[in-house]
Order: structure tokens, then sequence, then C-alpha cells
């Protein structure tokens, strides 16, 4: 950690000499929906309320920003999307979705700062709380998870804790004096976590609504305060942070590794906690092109890290979750696409096949079938609200609102009528409310390509559905 922090305060010198040597880094792309666009997806500020209370923390898939709250410094240091000074930037993060916080800390006089290398970013420790304490009251079904490193080593290019004797010890009294004596830490820190007798188990839902976990306390060389964090946060395989990215030519190589990690958590154990970092820069290649892409000289659109991880995750591939997520500069559709592998899951039925979306089209009209499960997202349902199913942006659609036993199902564009709602009734059954019927796998056989349609509810296998979360 200590070498990707020198390198990236280095930059900031460094820039200024290649920009007088006529050597820049290139241009990032325009804002969009994976980069440097949080507000075009509207707000998501209640995102983790459906998820049931026993779910696993470290199962979750968690939109997070690395280095949270740099916004000053120039394009060599910032981080984030400005959306203000003090609190401001986090605000705004936590009211689009983001629930991981990579937080950096320089001591000065007894208090926290928030630094990135060098650069004040004119916000204090306390700004933090007081954010985190007003959305969680606010929304107390969401918690957020917290990374807290001591920014400082006294080394060239880095910032110098005041007092300069400033050691471990010191830096643990100031937290724990937060957790005395500011009613945001006080309130809302998750004490198993924060509380110094840790590290904590992996927690679920339940036991953290409305806190804030800290996840990871650590020293500027980046050892592990003990006491503190989440258990495994220290083991190796959990977490990808190939941070120095030396050339615009290296992007490819950030991605690939960012890539394999979202598979390596993909197979790995359900429960515990990945952390895969999109971020990364040098002197050379700044944190917005490596997140945003660049155009070359004879333009040429060469993608960055979001737009990859964005296309990746949106397709085909079997990924169903993502771990912890910390980027630079996320757009809104990376957020959203992140949070939704909250909730998609498999429907299964007769023989244990699933309810699948014919050829994965998303026409409609498209029919809805019986087919061995297979991981794709012709097979990822999510379970609304409002009682009906969604796939591949569309719904569970009982065709032309039949009421009649034999009607079939099919995909079609959502639309709240009575056509697409489905409850569930005993027995595992579905049941549409408006003809009265069931979904229903004809004569009960699980055979791939059966259509599926609606039918008389008779407590049969034809008609037990379990709609599973992942």
């Amino acid at each position: 950690m200590r070498k990707r922090w020198l390198a990236r305060t280095v930059s900031v010198v460094a820039a200024g000499m290649l920009g007088c040597a006529g050597i820049a880094p290139a241009a990032a792309a325009a804002s969009g929906e994976s980069y440097r666009n949080l507000e075009g997806g509207g707000l998501q500020s209640d995102w983790m309320a459906p998820i049931p209370d026993s779910t696993s923390l470290g199962r979750l898939s968690l939109p997070g920003t690395h280095d949270t709250m740099s916004i000053r410094g120039g394009p060599s240091t910032a981080t984030q999307e400005d959306f203000g000074t003090g609190g401001a930037t986090l605000r705004a993060q936590l009211e689009h979705g983001i629930r991981a916080i990579d937080i950096r800390v320089r001591v000065v006089d007894g208090r926290f700062t928030i630094h990135h290398g060098l650069v004040y970013q004119q916000a204090n420790f306390s700004d933090v709380l007081s954010v985190l304490g007003g959305f969680l009251d606010s929304h107390p079904k969401e918690t957020v998870l917290m990374s807290l490193h001591a920014e400082c080593t006294a080394e060239t290019f880095s910032c110098t804790d005041q007092p300069t004797s400033t050691d471990d010890a010191a830096r643990l009294a100031i937290f724990r004096d937060y957790l005395a004596n500011d009613g945001h830490a006080r309130d809302h820190f998750w004490a198993p976590s924060a509380g110094g007798q840790g590290p904590a188990a992996m927690p679920h839902l339940h036991d953290v609504r409305g806190k804030i976990v800290l996840a990871k306390f650590t020293n500027p060389h980046g050892g592990h305060y003990s006491g503190y964090g989440l258990a495994r946060m220290s083991d190796s395989g959990f977490e990808q942070n190939q941070s120095d990215v030396p050339t615009v030519f290296d992007i490819s190589d950030k991605w690939q590794a960012v890539k394999e990690h979202f598979q390596r958590t993909n197979a790995g154990p359900s429960d515990a906690m990945y952390w895969n970092w999109t971020s990364g820069g040098s002197a050379t290649t700044w944190p917005n092109t490596v997140a945003g892409g660049f155009q070359t000289a004879i333009g040429q659109q060469i993608p960055g890290v979001n737009e990859q991880s964005y296309d990746f995750l949106k397709s085909d591939n079997h990924t169903v979750r993502t771990g912890v997520v910390w980027m630079d500069y996320p757009g809104w559709a990376l957020v959203q696409t992140i949070i939704r592998m909250n909730f998609w899951g498999p429907i299964t039925g007769p023989g244990g096949m699933c309810v699948d979306v014919s050829g994965a089209s998303t026409a409609n009209g498209t029919s809805i079938q019986l087919a061995d499960c297979n991981g794709t997202r012709a097979q990822r349902w999510t379970a609304r609200s409002d009682q009906s199913l969604h796939a591949l942006g569309k719904c569970l659609d009982v065709a032309s609102s039949g009421t009649t036993p034999g009607t079939k199902i099919q995909l079609w564009d959502c639309n709240d009528t009575g056509a697409q709602k489905w409850q569930k009734a005993p027995g595992g059954a579905l049941l549409n409310p408006q003809s009265g019927l069931c979904l229903d796998a004809p004569g009960g056989q699980a055979v791939n390509g059966s259509r599926l349609q609606i039918w008389t509810c008779n407590g049969l296998d034809s008609q037990r559905w379990t709609v599973n979360p992942i």
C-alpha cells in the first residue's frame, strides 16, 4: 500500500515536469454510464432494504469508491467526481448507491483530517462521521463498509502527521476518542469491528443495518491494527489491488487482473468477502485515464477499466457476485449493475430445471421455457415488491393477459398490469391473481424447451417453484 500511495504522490510533482517537457497523460473519456456520472440513474438510497436480514455481508456485491474523498489536487491526485468539499461528495456517493468507502487520514493535533498523499481534501473525519450518521439515521436498513487507512509515512512525497512523533498508539488513541466522544461514531460504528477486541466474524445484515462496519484499519505502511476490522481481511487471495499502471498501454493488464478477480470471487466461498480494486495510476497514467479510457492521436477510443468492468458484468458470463468493488470515478450504470447482483437468482421447477428466456432474447413475446440451469442472464430473475418477476430488463407475462388454462407465458415490456403479477401460493406455486391460475410446466415433465403456461392450480410438481437467492 505504501508504494502505491508514494507513486500517486510522486505523480503530483512528476506530472508538472512531464507537462513542461510536452508530455502528459492521455485525456480520459467523456463521462457516461460507467464513468464519472453517478447521478445519471437517479437515487439509490435504500437498495439494501429488500435483502433478507439473514444474508451474510460477505455474500453481497457492494459498489465502493477508492480514496472516497479525493477531489482536490488536480487530475493526477483526484479520484472521484466532485460534489463538493466537507462531506458533500461522500453524501452524494451514498445517495447514489455506494456502500463501501475508503477513508485516508492524517493526524493533526489530535484529530484526523482527510488526505490523499500531500493533498488535504478539505474535509475531516468528523465530516465523514456526520454524513454517515445522518445517512444511516435516514436510511436505517442500509449499512456502510469502511476501510480506514493512516495516510502519512513522513517520507519524501508523503504527508507528515502533526506532531511528527505520532505513532500507532497515538492513532489508535485518537480513533478511540472519536468512538467515545463523537455521537455519530459512538452510535453508528458496529462495535465488534471497531472496539479493538476483534477482528470480528463476518456479520449478517440483521447485525449491521444502520451501522458502519470497519472492515480494515491499517497503518501508514499497510499493516493491520490488531483487534480491528473483520476476520480474514488480511488473508491472501481475497483481494486484488494491482495499482501500478505505468503507461496507458498497461491498462489492459490492469483490467485482466480485475477480470480474473471477478472470476475468483464468483467461484469462491459464498460468505467470504472479496475485494477488487479497479483503481490504478502512475506518474504518466492518471486515475481518470485508467478509469475512463482515452482517445489516441488517430481517434481510436481505448476503453478504461470502468467500461470494461461494466461490459463484463452485464454480459452473459455466469457472474453472480462481485464482492466489494473499489472504483475511481464510477458511473451510475456500473454502480447499479453491481447492486443488481444482490437480487438476481434462478427460479427452479420440475426436475430442478430453471425458468429460462428462450435464446436470451429481449424481444417482446419471447417464450419462457424450462432449461437446464446454467447461470446465464436468461435465467437470472429479480422478484420486485410490486409482485413482478424481471429478467433481461423485461417481465414475466401472461400472453395477451389471458385468463384461460393453457395460455402461454412470455417475456414482455414491464407495464404493471395483472398479466405480470405473481404471488407465492401454498406448495410452492406461483399464482397469477388476475387469472386465478398458476405457473405450470405442461405435464410436469422436466424437458429442455418445454414452454411454460398458466393452468388450474393443483398442487402437483408441475407447479412447484423455488425463487432462489443468489
